[in-house]
């Protein structure tokens, strides 16, 4: 705990975030109580950690589709909180209780962002899964908008980017995507084949239009 609290009031000094990669409840619970900016993974959080998480306006990046593609090659070890679930597996009772937590979290109005843990070409590819990743927060339980807040405007938040970039403003970067469908109506019309018009700070990376 001392520690993870002298990583925080070293990096407040400078305006950093501090990250908190947290597959536990003990590192979850101390990071929280620190006061890091952001909980990545985070299966194990409790009521408590989200009370806290609320509190102090703490981040929650679940990386919610990794595990969906983890539990499929190595399976969760079982534990009797799991009967407290769904599932005619270990793996699908695991997997509903951390898309229960992620639900709890939002409702508790607790920031949520996508993250895409891209470790691994051939389980988590680069670039498609960060788009995998807001179709699985939306099928989770968070709205279309809410999904695509995450990969936008909660994301520039949690990388403390969000005064240059992450919503469409006056005096903001034009990073910019035009889709050929509406997200709000299907999420699944994000994709790189709908993408018509794509922009980074004010400059045609793609235009189809």
């Amino acid at each position: 705990m001392e520690e993870i609290q002298a990583v925080v009031d070293e990096c407040n000094m400078v305006n950093l975030p501090v990250w908190s990669h947290a597959e536990g409840y003990e590192g979850a619970l101390n990071s929280c109580k620190a006061g890091v900016s952001a909980i990545i993974h985070g299966q194990e959080l409790n009521e408590e950690c989200l009370e806290i998480m609320k509190e102090k306006d703490i981040t929650f990046c679940p990386t919610l589709q990794f595990f969906y593609e983890w539990f499929t090659v190595y399976e969760p070890p079982y534990r009797p909180i799991l009967d407290n679930y769904e599932g005619n597996t270990t793996a699908e009772k695991e997997l509903n209780r951390i898309v229960g937590n992620l639900q709890n979290a939002n409702k508790k109005g607790i920031r949520i962002t996508v993250g895409s843990d891209s470790f691994c070409s051939s389980l988590t590819p680069y670039g498609k899964y960060a788009i995998t990743e807001i179709y699985t927060l939306n099928k989770s339980g968070l709205t279309e908008m809410e999904a695509i807040m995450a990969a936008t405007k909660n994301g520039a938040e949690m990388l403390k980017i969000d005064k240059i970039t992450g919503t469409l403003e006056q005096g903001k970067y034009a990073d910019i995507i035009v889709l050929e469908k509406n997200p709000l109506h299907n999420i699944k019309n994000i994709t790189v084949n709908e993408m018509k018009v794509i922009m980074k700070e004010g400059t045609f990376v793609k235009n189809l239009l």
